[in-house]
């Protein structure tokens, strides 16, 4: 887990909000400045994404960072299984996509 791999460096906070609520605390009380995404060129919203750009109108003020967005879906999966980073269980039953069923 992220708490294992990083120790006492890495501080989680839990909301019971929106996620938009969440994020107007995280820039207005806890100095966030930027989100890394794991967005890609293939995803519904990647197409005209930049690997950095700022967050949406409406939506707290924040820097979008995509370090990801032109991995292959290939790309993904051999560095998850290279590092060993823990991943959704669900990938395993079949699911290659997990999100809103509407837009993923």
């Amino acid at each position: 887990t992220c708490e294992r791999r990083y120790g006492d460096s890495m501080e989680i906070i839990r909301y019971d909000c929106s996620f938009v609520e969440g994020l107007n605390d995280l820039v207005n009380n806890q100095n966030m400045e930027g989100v890394v995404l794991g967005t890609r060129r293939a995803d519904p919203n990647g197409i005209k994404a930049e690997v950095f750009e700022p967050s949406s109108p409406n939506w707290p003020t924040f820097m979008r960072v995509n370090p990801i967005l032109d991995w292959t879906y290939s790309d993904v999966w051999c560095f998850l299984r290279i590092f060993g980073i823990e991943y959704c269980a669900l990938y395993d039953q079949g699911y290659t996509s997990l999100g809103n069923i509407t837009n993923t």
